[in-house]
Order: structure tokens, then C-alpha cells, then sequence
């Protein structure tokens, strides 16, 4: 018994003294021929109370203390333990026969509330289990928690017939045995407590059923997950064919009408022309050379194979590298830097690429002759790389969506919508995060926070 039990008995216990004690005393001090007829249902009273309040045999052993006092102060002769009248004795019989039979009475009543109330508890477990796994619908295990505990089991363990997939509550006791199960296809339930009862088997079968109803919907669950990527991917796949028929389309024209004018024999060129026309292929060579190595970037993303080797380096000279890449002659660049802002740990092929798409995009959506600023900050902890261009910019409403692929966002449409989604991809691998603001006056701002070098 343990010891918050043990104090609650001995307390009901002094309080069943106290009662029969202080009810012997009052009748005592108020004696007359008719108190004798209120003795009983005051008795009665105290045992039906430590009925209710304590233990069953607490109440009997009550009702035969008051007894013992009814026949002993109340009973001719008085103050002796002998009873000279037959119905005095009937009557000492009758409410000792009565109080007992009202004992065991309230103890089935309460033995039946306690059960109702855990029986409901153990319905209202179950049903959150159950709304859990409906919820989630990957993870089984709420539900086998509240079956163990509703069972009373030591361990539960539910698993697969190839035992790949294992759930396990609980640790099994020494006099355990196990007991399984089987739910659904291919699932086997084993549980460790004692045997069960008839009404616990019975139990156990409505449990499995539901545990069974569970395990197809985590099925359903995960059949519906499969179908949503395929979607997703199929939506990708749609996404990308239309901008690669355009964007694809775009340079390889210019490539081939530039070609196709340089080889005609019926037309003289002048070499100005003759050099605006290689310009023009080369450009065309640049850019479609980029849109590949994007396209080819957001695979590698996808396949989780990019892994960084990060190191200090300068930011500056990774900065100088960018734009050098770029051959841009459309507008100038400007860079600023902070004395505390050198060291970036990063890896600069990576970064790289990061500033060519974003600094690509602030060039193609700059007017003309407007220069794109890069400035760069920070302190001992983090360096902010923030690129401004002062273009149209973008929508409030589309900032949080500039990142994802395939999005059209600009005014002129071009690009694969590939561009922003890889700088963003490979900011994230080296630990960085990318945040896009309107420029003052009009623009797009991209600002990168990578981790200083210390």
C-alpha cells in the first residue's frame, strides 16, 4: 500500500472513532426511553459514511463497533454486554444485518463508478489516439500507448511482417507472457501483462480493429503523399518545359540567324557588321551558357549531392571574381565595403555562383547606364553582402515567392525562373539566408547573411 493510501485509511479510520464516539456521547447525555429508537438510523448514518468515504472493510468494521455500543450503552441492561429481551436482540441483529448489507451495496456502487469513469477515461484516451493518428497519419504510436495503457500491459510492440518497421512502448516485466496479434495486413501486435480476462479478450479484439483502421489510413496517408510529389513534380516538369522552350529558343535564334547572315554569299559585310554579328553570338553563347549551368545547379539541389568546402576567404576578391564573369558593359558596379566585413567563410565557387545569378538579374533589370551597388557589412558574427539594382523592382505580394523556380516575375519575362532559386539553394548549404526588399526609389535589393570568418 502505498504511503499517501496508508494516511488516507488512518485518517478515515480516527474520523470513524470520532463519529461513534461523539454520537455514543450525545445520545448518552440526552437519555430517554425513546432515544434507543434514534440510535439506529445514527449508526447507520456513520457506517453508510465510512462506505462511502473509505474502504469496505473500514465500514463493516464500524457498523460492528456500533453494534457492540448499541447493545452496551443503549440496550437493557445498560453498560453490560448481556441482552435479557429477544427483541432487543432482533433489533441489535437486524442493524447489524442491515448495515452490512448497505455496506456491500455502496461498495459495488462505488466499485462500478470507478470503473464507468475509467472506462471513459480509457474511451476519451483512445479517441485523442486515434484523432492523433488521423492527424499525423505516419505514427502509430499514440494509439498503441493508449491501448497498452488501457490493457494494462508492461510493453506493447507493433511491427511489420519483414520487422523494417517496429513501434515499442514500455519494458516487459519478468512474469509477463506475451500475447499477439494480427492486424491488418502484414502487422502483428504483441503484448506483455498477465492473461487476460474474458472481457479484456473481448476488448482486445475492438482495440485491434481500430489499430488495424489506423494502420490503413497511415497506408492511405502515405500512398497520398507519393501521389502529391508526383503531382509536384509533374507540375515542375510542365513549369520547365515552358521556360526552356522559350529561353532555349531565345539565344539559339539569335545564335543561328547571327550564323546564318555571316555564311550568306549573296550579301557583303562590312567587318563592323561582321563584329556586331559575333557580339551578338557570343552574347547569345553567354547566355545560354548560364541558363545550362542554372539548369544544371537546380539539379544538383535536387539531388542533395552540393557539398560545401567552407574556408575564410575574402569577400572582396570573391566579389571581384563575380563581376569579372559577367563581361557586363551595360551598366557599371559599385562596391563599398566596411573595414570590419573581409573574411566570409564560405565556399567561393559557391558563392560565386550565388552573386553571377543575382548580379545577372540586377544587370538585366537595370535601366540603362544605372549602376547596381554592392555593399558590403557586418561584424565578428555575420557579413551582409547586399546587392541593389533600381529597375522596376517587384510587387510587395511577390517578394516571398521571387526564390521559388520556374517564377516570372520581371517585365520582360526573361530567364528560366531558375536563377534566384539556385542562389538561393546554395546560400542556404553555406549557411547563409537570402532577403529581398524594394529598393528606395524603385528596384530590387538582395541582401546575402553568411557566417564571418573569426
Amino acid at each position: 500500500m502505498s504511503p499517501k493510501n496508508l494516511w488516507r485509511n488512518a485518517g478515515l479510520t480516527l474520523c470513524s472513532v470520532v463519529l461513534l464516539t461523539g454520537a455514543t456521547l450525545l445520545m448518552r447525555t440526552v437519555h430517554s426511553p425513546n432515544t434507543v429508537s434514534m440510535v439506529f438510523p445514527i449508526y447507520l448514518a456513520v457506517v453508510v459514511t465510512m462506505a462511502v468515504l473509505g474502504s469496505r472493510w473500514l465500514a463493516m468494521v464500524s457498523a460492528l463497533a456500533a453494534a457492540l455500543l448499541e447493545n452496551y450503552f443503549f440496550i437493557e441492561p445498560t453498560l453490560s454486554w448481556s441482552i435479557h429481551s429477544p427483541a432487543d436482540l432482533t433489533v441489535l441483529f437486524a442493524f447489524l444485518t442491515f448495515a452490512i448489507v448497505a455496506t456491500m451495496l455502496m461498495a459495488q456502487l462505488r466499485r462500478r463508478q470507478r470503473d464507468t469513469t475509467s472506462t471513459y477515461q480509457q474511451a476519451q484516451e483512445l479517441a485523442l489516439a486515434s484523432a492523433e493518428v488521423a492527424t499525423n497519419g505516419n505514427d502509430p504510436s499514440p494509439l498503441l500507448r493508449a491501448i497498452s495503457s488501457t490493457l494494462k500491459c508492461s510493453r506493447a510492440t507493433l511491427a511489420n511482417e519483414p520487422r523494417t518497421e517496429i513501434w515499442e512502448v514500455g519494458t516487459a516485466g519478468v512474469d509477463d507472457v506475451s500475447l499477439n496479434f494480427l492486424i491488418g495486413d502484414g502487422y502483428h501486435l504483441t503484448l506483455f501483462r498477465h492473461p487476460l480476462t474474458p472481457y479484456e479478450a473481448s476488448l482486445v479484439a475492438l482495440l485491434c480493429d481500430r489499430l488495424a483502421m489506423a494502420m490503413r489510413e497511415r497506408a492511405l496517408h502515405k500512398d497520398l503523399i507519393a501521389v502529391e510529389a508526383q503531382r509536384l513534380a509533374e507540375t515542375y516538369r510542365t513549369s520547365l518545359l515552358r521556360s526552356v522552350s522559350h529561353d532555349l529558343r531565345t539565344p539559339l535564334a539569335a545564335i543561328t540567324a547571327n550564323s546564318s547572315s555571316l555564311l550568306a554569299h549573296d550579301v557583303t559585310w562590312t567587318k563592323e557588321q561582321q563584329e556586331g554579328f559575333i557580339r551578338d553570338i557570343d552574347e547569345s553563347a553567354r547566355r545560354l551558357n548560364r541558363l545550362v549551368d542554372n539548369l544544371l545547379d537546380a539539379s544538383r539541389l535536387d539531388a542533395g549531392v552540393v557539398t560545401p568546402a567552407l574556408a575564410p576567404h575574402s569577400i572582396l576578391d570573391i566579389i571581384a571574381n563575380s563581376v569579372g564573369f559577367l563581361d557586363n558593359d551595360s551598366a557599371p558596379i559599385e562596391v563599398s565595403a566596411s573595414d570590419e566585413a573581409c573574411l566570409v567563410l564560405t565556399d567561393p565557387a559557391l558563392l560565386e555562383r550565388v552573386l553571377v545569378n543575382i548580379l545577372a538579374n540586377a544587370l538585366r533589370h537595370s535601366p540603362p547606364n544605372e549602376s547596381v551597388e554592392i555593399v558590403v557589412s557586418g561584424n565578428e558574427e555575420r557579413i551582409d553582402i547586399t546587392i541593389s539594382d533600381h529597375g522596376v523592382g517587384v510587387e510587395p505580394d511577390d517578394l516571398a515567392r521571387i526564390s521559388q523556380p520556374f517564377q516570372r516575375l520581371s517585365d520582360n519575362g526573361h530567364g528560366v525562373g531558375v536563377g534566384l532559386a539556385v542562389a538561393n539553394g546554395f546560400t542556404l548549404i553555406l549557411g547563409g539566408r537570402l532577403h529581398f526588399a524594394r529598393t528606395p526609389g524603385g528596384g530590387l535589393s538582395v541582401r546575402i547573411n553568411l557566417p564571418a570568418a573569426r
